[in-house]
Parts: C-alpha cells; sequence; structure tokens
C-alpha cells in the first residue's frame, strides 16, 4: 500500500540532507521513508506511525503535536543521557527525593487512614453522639464524660423530633465465652438495642438486623468471631455460655467492623438482657446511674445539632433533674458531638474505645512535611548545582536558536522524569516499610492506589508539585543567562548563586536541627516519665484481671483463702485486691469533701482495696494507719485519703471524720497517704479516697520476688485454676502496664528519632553533593594555594570553613524555633524537664560532627591531590 509523507515533513527532512551535503530524491512510500529517515539518523522510523495515528486531527494540530512529541521524547533523551553521565549526583538526587516521598507517602497513608474514622457508615453525617460535663465532678477543670444515664436515648426518641433513631451502647470487658470446650475472653462484646444496626452501617451477612437482639437470651457475632468459636459450620442456632452459667443463641452474623471505627464489635448481646443481670431492670430507666454507657441518635435531615443543644436544659429540668433535684449551679451539660470527630477531636473521660489526638496528627504531618521539604532542597540545591555545570551547553543551545522556553521545558522535563524516578523508589520503600510501619502506629494500612483514588491524586500531585517547584528555579536561572556568559562558564563563579546555595543548605539543616532537638526533649521527658517516683512501687507485680471471674458467689469470699494459697510459695510476698489499679482512678462514690470557705466543697476521686493494697504497691501512710484486720470496725467502714485531700478539706486533722459513699455507707478516715501519680503525669495530683472493700475487687495484685519467675506464674496459674478451672489465665506485669499509659509519648519519642535519623541523611547527601561541586569548582584554586606553599592542613580548614560557617547559623536559626515548639509540647505534662542549654549544645556539637564528617571525605581528597593534576583540571 502506497503510503504519502507529508508534505511539509517531506520538506524538512529534504533541508536537513541538503544541509548535511546527502543528495537524493524523497521517496513517498513508506520503505523509502524509513530508508532515508535512518540514513540520516534524526528521527526514529517508528514516528511514521505516531503521524499516522495523529491523521484524524487537523493538520496544524497534527504538525504541532508530532513536533511537540518528538521535543518531548529528545528532553527524555536528554535527560537520561546526563542521568547516566553523573551517576554519583543523579543517585543522590534520585535517592535523597526517594526516601522524602517516601516518608511522606507512609505518613499520608496514615492521616488518610486516622481522618477517615466512622465516615464509612451511610449516615455518618447526621450521627451523633450525647456527652455531659458534669458540674459536680469537677477536680481538675476536665468535666467532660462520653457516658450518659442509661434514661436518656429512650427519652431522646420521646422529647426530640429532631432525633430519628436513637440508641444505648455499653461495652463490656473481660467476659468468659464458651462453646464446648473452646473458652475464651471477650474484650470486644458489647449490650446494644436493635436501634444500633439501623443508625450504623453494619451489614449481616446472616440473620435478620431487626429481628436478631428480639430474644433476650439472643447473641450476634461478627465474622470473626463465628469463626473463632463454630469454624465452617453454621453458627445459626448454636449455643454460646456466657460466664459459664447463662446460655444464649446466635441469632446472627454482621460482617466484621473496619479497623476505622471509634468502637469495634465482636459479640453482641440485647442491652436489656446485660441490665436484668447486672443492675436489676428497674435501673434501665435511672438517671443517676452513669456506668458506661454511650448515648447515639440519628437526626433528621437537614437539622442542625444547635438546635438539639438548646433544647437540653428545659429537657433535662423536666425529666433527670425533677426526679433528682440539683443545685442550679451544679447542673451536668448536655450536647452532641459528631461522629466524625470523636477519633480525633474528643477529649472526653471513660471513652468507649482508644482514640487518637489531632495534636498527635498535626505533628506526624509537620514531620513529614519537614522530611519532604529538606528532600525538596536537596534536589533544588543539587539540581541548581548540576545545571550550572551545564552552562556552557545551555550557551551553545542558545546560539543556534533554542529559546528560553525551550529551555525550561527541557529542564522542567528532566525534574519531573527524576521526581517520577524517586516516586517509583518510593512505592518500593513503602512496599517494604510498611509491615515495620503498622507494628509502629498499631494499624493495618495497605498501599492501594487504584482502590484509593484520593490517594492517587494525592501523589500525582506530590510529584507535579514536586518536580514543578523543585526544577523552575533552576530551569529559570540557568536559562536567563547570556550565551557569552554561559560559554565562558562565568555562572560558576556567581556570588549569588552560590548564596542561595548554602541558604538553601542551611535551611536543610536548621529544620534537622530541629529535630534533633525535639528527639532530644521527648527522649529526656520519656525518661524523667519512666524513671520519676510515682509514688508506688511498679516492678515484680503480677496483675490478674479477675472482674468477670468475680462476679460468681463463690469467689468473692474466697479471696483470702487463695490470697493463703499463693503465699505458700517462698517466691510470693504478698496478694491485694481492689477495683482498680494505682495508675488508674475515676470519680467515685464518696461525697465531696468539705472544703474550706475559700475552696468551696471538693470533689474526690476513689477506688475500692483491701488491706494488702498499700503494702503491695509501697504507697507511704504519713498519718493514722493502713487498713487492718486487727481492726473489725473496718470492715463497716474505713477510708484513706491522700495528702492532696488532707491540704484542701476544712478539717486540721482528718483522721476519725466520718464520709458517706454510695448514698447511703459511712466509713471513717482511717490514714493519710503519701500522694501518688494516679493518673498519668499530664495532670496534677488530686484528692483520692481509698475505701476498705475486701469483697469488691476486679484485679489481683501479687507482690513476687525476682527469682524463678517461670515457677512462681506456674504456681500463680495452678492455684488459679483450681478456684476456676474454666476461666483462661492470663496475667501481666504492672510495669507493662505502667509504661502503656505513656504509649503516646513513647510514640511521639520514636517518630521524633526517625524523622531526626532520615533528616539526617538527606541532609548529608545534599550536603556531601554539595561539597564535591564545590571542591571541583575550587580544583584549580587549590592547586595553585599548594604551589605557592600552603599545606594540607590550611586547605583542608579553608574548605572546612565554608561549609561550617553555615550550621552555625542553621544552629542559630532553629534554636529559638525549637525551644518555642518543644516548650508547648511541655505544657501538656504538670511533671515536666525543663529545656536547659545542654539540650542546644549537645545538638550543635552534633549538628558540626555529621557535617564535618560528611564533607572531610572529599576535603581531604581535594587537598592532598597532586598540584599538577589540579592544575590540568577542566
Amino acid at each position: 500500500m502506497k503510503r504519502t509523507v507529508p508534505p511539509k515533513l517531506a520538506e524538512r527532512i529534504l533541508s536537513i540532507l541538503a544541509t548535511s551535503g546527502k543528495t537524493g530524491v524523497l521517496g513517498d512510500t513508506e520503505e523509502e521513508y524509513r530508508l532515508i529517515l535512518s540514513e540520516k539518523g534524526r528521527f526514529k522510523a517508528d514516528m511514521w506511525y505516531v503521524w499516522q495515528i495523529l491523521k484524524p486531527v487537523p493538520f496544524f494540530v497534527r504538525s504541532t503535536l508530532y513536533w511537540r512529541f518528538i521535543m518531548f521524547k529528545n528532553y527524555v533523551k536528554i535527560a537520561l543521557r546526563n542521568i547516566k553521565r553523573h551517576k554519583g549526583q543523579a543517585f543522590i538526587n534520585i535517592v535523597g527525593l526517594a526516601v522524602g516521598m517516601a516518608v511522606f507517602l507512609l505518613i499520608a497513608l496514615y492521616v488518610y487512614h486516622e481522618t477517615s474514622f466512622d465516615k464509612y457508615h451511610e449516615n455518618a453525617d447526621r450521627i451523633y453522639r450525647v456527652i455531659q460535663q458534669r458540674k459536680a465532678s469537677t477536680v481538675s477543670g476536665k468535666s467532660t464524660y462520653a457516658t450518659t444515664p442509661p434514661a436518656l436515648a429512650p427519652a431522646l426518641m420521646d422529647e426530640f423530633p429532631e432525633v430519628f433513631l436513637a440508641t444505648r451502647i455499653g461495652p463490656l470487658s473481660k467476659i468468659l465465652v464458651n462453646h464446648r470446650e473452646k473458652g475464651f475472653i471477650e474484650d470486644k462484646i458489647y449490650c446494644v438495642e436493635p436501634e444500633t444496626f439501623r443508625i450504623f452501617t453494619i451489614p449481616f451477612v446472616m440473620g435478620d438486623p431487626q429481628m436478631a437482639l428480639h430474644d433476650p437470651f439472643s447473641i450476634v457475632l461478627s465474622e470473626s468471631a463465628a469463626e473463632k468459636y463454630f469454624g465452617n459450620e453454621d453458627p445459626i442456632g448454636r449455643i454460646l455460655t456466657l460466664r459459664e452459667k447463662t446460655d444464649f443463641k446466635v441469632t446472627g452474623v454482621f460482617r466484621n467492623m473496619p479497623d476505622n471505627s471509634h468502637f469495634i464489635m465482636d459479640v453482641v448481646i440485647p442491652f436489656r438482657t446485660f441490665f436484668l443481670f447486672k443492675f436489676g431492670l428497674a435501673a434501665i430507666t435511672e438517671w443517676s446511674n452513669y456506668g458506661s454507657f454511650y448515648a447515639y441518635c440519628l437526626l433528621h435531615e437537614d437539622v442542625d445539632p444547635i438546635q438539639v443543644d438548646e433544647k437540653f436544659p428545659a429537657f433535662l429540668n423536666r425529666t433527670k433533674y425533677q426526679a433528682y433535684p440539683t443545685d442550679e449551679n451544679q447542673k451536668d451539660i448536655y450536647s452532641l458531638q459528631p461522629l466524625t470527630s470523636i477519633h480525633l477531636h474528643s477529649d472526653a473521660q471513660i471513652e468507649i474505645g482508644v482514640n487518637n489526638n489531632i495534636g498527635h496528627i498535626r505533628l506526624f504531618s509537620f514531620s513529614a512535611l519537614l522530611i519532604l521539604i529538606i528532600a525538596c532542597i536537596n534536589y533544588m540545591n543539587l539540581t541548581a548545582a548540576r545545571y550550572a555545570q551545564r552552562s556552557k551547553e545551555v550557551g551553545i543551545r542558545k546560539v543556534v536558536g533554542a529559546g528560553r522556553g525551550q529551555l525550561v521545558r527541557q529542564f522542567i522535563c528532566e525534574s519531573v522524569l527524576t521526581t517520577i524516578l524517586s516516586l517509583t523508589i518510593s512505592i518500593l520503600i513503602v512496599l517494604l516499610a510498611l509491615p515495620t510501619f503498622n507494628t509502629f502506629i498499631g494499624r493495618q494500612l495497605s498501599l492501594d492506589l487504584l482502590g484509593n483514588l484520593d490517594l492517587f491524586f494525592v501523589l500525582i500531585s506530590v510529584i507535579l508539585c514536586v518536580g514543578l517547584l523543585s526544577g523552575v528555579y533552576p530551569s529559570l536561572f540557568i536559562s536567563s543567562l547570556k550565551p557569552i556568559t554561559s560559554i565562558k562558564g562565568r555562572v560558576l563563579k556567581s556570588t549569588k548563586n552560590a548564596f542561595l546555595r548554602n541558604a538553601l543548605v542551611t535551611a536543610q539543616f536548621a529544620i534537622t536541627i530541629f529535630l534533633i532537638i525535639g528527639t532530644l526533649v521527648v527522649k529526656n521527658q520519656i525518661l524523667y516519665i519512666l524513671n520519676k517516683d510515682m509514688g508506688y512501687a511498679k516492678d515484680q507485680i503480677v496483675v490478674l484481671h479477675t472482674g468477670d471471674i468475680s462476679t460468681r458467689d463463690n469467689f468473692h469470699n474466697k479471696l483470702e483463702t487463695i490470697k493463703s494459697e499463693l503465699t505458700r510459695n517462698s517466691n510470693i510476698i504478698s496478694v491485694a485486691g481492689s477495683k482498680r489499679l494505682p495508675n488508674y482512678m475515676t470519680l467515685g462514690a464518696v461525697d465531696i469533701l468539705p472544703g474550706r470557705e475559700t475552696a468551696g466543697n471538693i470533689p474526690v476521686y476513689a477506688m475500692w482495696g483491701d488491706d494488702d493494697f498499700i503494702d503491695v504497691y509501697g504507697i507511704g501512710i504519713t498519718a493514722g494507719r493502713n487498713f487492718s484486720k486487727e481492726y473489725p470496725a473496718d470492715r463497716e467502714g474505713a477510708i484513706l485519703i491522700n495528702e492532696t485531700a488532707a491540704k484542701a478539706c476544712r478539717w486540721e486533722d482528718p483522721i476519725g471524720k466520718t464520709l458517706t459513699y454510695w448514698g447511703n455507707r459511712k466509713g471513717i478516715i482511717v490514714g493519710i497517704m503519701k500522694d501518688f501519680h494516679f493518673h498519668p503525669i499530664h495532670r496534677p495530683i488530686e484528692p483520692l479516697c481509698i475505701y476498705y472493700e475486701p469483697l469488691y475487687f476486679d484485679y489481683l495484685s501479687i507482690k513476687i520476688r525476682g527469682l524463678e519467675i517461670p515457677k512462681t506464674i506456674a504456681h500463680i496459674e495452678h492455684i488459679m485454676k483450681k478456684f476456676s478451672p474454666n476461666h483462661p489465665f492470663e496475667y501481666q506485669f504492672f510495669d507493662a502496664i505502667f509504661e502503656r499509659t505513656y504509649q503516646t509519648e513513647q510514640k511521639t519519642g520514636k517518630q521524633f528519632s526517625v524523622m531526626a535519623m532520615l533528616s539526617i541523611l538527606i541532609a548529608c547527601m545534599g550536603l556531601f553533593g554539595l561539597a564535591l561541586f564545590t571542591t571541583q569548582q575550587r580544583t584549580k584554586e587549590i592547586g595553585i594555594r599548594k604551589v605557592v606553599g600552603a599545606s594540607v592542613k590550611h586547605i583542608m580548614f579553608l574548605l572546612a570553613k565554608e561549609f561550617l560557617k553555615w550550621i552555625v547559623v542553621a544552629n542559630l536559626v532553629a534554636w529559638p524555633v525549637a525551644y518555642f515548639v518543644m516548650n508547648r509540647w511541655l505544657q501538656n505534662f504538670a511533671f515536666r524537664i525543663h529545656i536547659g542549654w545542654v539540650h542546644f549544645l549537645a545538638t550543635g556539637g552534633i549538628s558540626f560532627a555529621i557535617a564535618l564528617l560528611t564533607v572531610i571525605y572529599q576535603i581531604l581528597k581535594t587537598a592532598t591531590a597532586n598540584p599538577v593534576d589540579s592544575l590540568r583540571y577542566e
């Protein structure tokens, strides 16, 4: 088939052939066209097919696109040639940028996951949780609670026309669930109402969500829980036994709730059934029982939640406060909290799950952005230096007719190509690092760009922004030079260009120094927390959660027998039963202490414990005495208060005074405890009461010696199995529980450490590349200096000074910023370290050492080179 070569293309090729001295007649078949093109070698013969593809397009557009494509292909070819020619600089550029982009991508995955919590529900924008401010319970100013009385949710349906549906949810913990010989301690078991499955998007795979909880002894499972108990068998109609005494029939199976939910259910029982066993069915309508119940509601469309908030005071006056009259100044405040803001923006006490903090997310994001900025600065600096080396190439191109626009497009094309290569490597880094990163953050993230279009477009935007922004300055600068300046190479000696490169290095190291200071401060604060005297012992204490066991009638009264059996082992020192552990307390049932006239009444935190609790945890008694079996009256009601409570109340000597708790029970203050940190040290020490309740405990704390620990644990397991043979044996060491209290701070410390190391790596790569460029430019100068008598030591000092003086500037810039930011972070702790000069001096020494180690090889190599070789260098 005969194909005609486009006339203008034919004229162009003929002109090229004539200019090159070649003659011949242009053929008009494809074969002749291929022959001519291959003979000239300027264009690839397969460009013919590009032209054929563009045939339907108008000639002018087709011709423009055709030549643009050829130009783009040449840009790519030139870029690849330059990468191949300057392998060292290209490696530093690509790898440095890849590391920065990999960090950014990992943090982007994490931030996207954290900000997506609960948004998967179909009506997420209309679902709200009711929270309350308990004015009467304010101790340290933090009085917002996520829990509400059980009577609230049904009343919302009756009293608020804006509310479409409302439900109550109550989480249960450490519940023993049995199926034949299988027994598991369930942590994700909840008591809910049927409306829960209408408000939240929880699709069922078996059973009817509307009828699944209709029977009081029905139970609904997640897919994972159903597989755990029944394997591949059909679970519907099967029986599960809770707490070894109550049978429930499986009536439904729902899909596993996503990880980005602020609470995750595996086992669900009816809300009314739980109340029937726990408190009695009459308590379900009480306003005085705050418990651990959460109220959620679904509003009608186009309803403003502020309208509901404004109606709460009048609603509570005719419901709650009509039954329980309260002083006007002590009335609680109720409000609606959007479902999608719970995970990151809620600071309420007694949360249904473990939330994150928006401040931590911002800090994480800011750190990732700093790493990306360092990588971009590194890229810009080395790219500008490399382009400066190509000034003669730019000058010759301008002489032969290349316009500034063509040069800018060429350099930006090279920048974008480098960015794409870096992105490819960064994706590989992310895939390799994801398992470790998931372990670090406690999530299960995956890189699914095709399944996550938002993230895909973010990546495309990053490529364009990084590629364009990183390449636009070098390309504009080098393309603006006059041909004569470029050809003579004067751009290499440009003071303005050198100052900019040094300024970029300074900014790079200033960010690195900031991260190093942040790492030192966070690490020191964490060490301060972990090593601080909390007022109680942490080591060699084994903790057993007995909350589920202790509900059985025959277990409470056997505590003394269990203690006796356990302490027969010489490695067990003592055993204590308590409702709480010393690192976690809640507002309890003690009436508020009578405060001094200027202070008013004092709300008090409270817990329950037996006579061994103080001894097991080594809590000191400063006045009075501990609980004791030698005082039979203690069983009728005895109370310990801490020093803060004693100082705050109006009694000069509180010992012997009577307090009321649980509404009608009375107790006598028998001793004053030394203050200890029963809350994380973010908060100050507050008033606390411990009252004597030896039969009301959820934990056994066992103080052991540090000898033969495995045998001691085996003995504990044997005794516990003796009293509860079907209950799985689980234990923890209290020091591990304590460290988990500060898990967020420890993660922050690790985060700063990793970020600082990565920033150091990238900054060092940039500094090394800049040192390589600078020493190459000064090779002849160094040769001349050596000829006229300069020593190696003098030359090394001369070259090192050029880099180290900018490190001094970087320190001076970073220090005040780091002090301000980290001092603000430390304000989150009531007990904290002080940022001293040692942090800044240590960081300055570290930065100097890093910079010197980075450039010393290249400086030494240049300083010891043969002057003859240096003077011949071009």
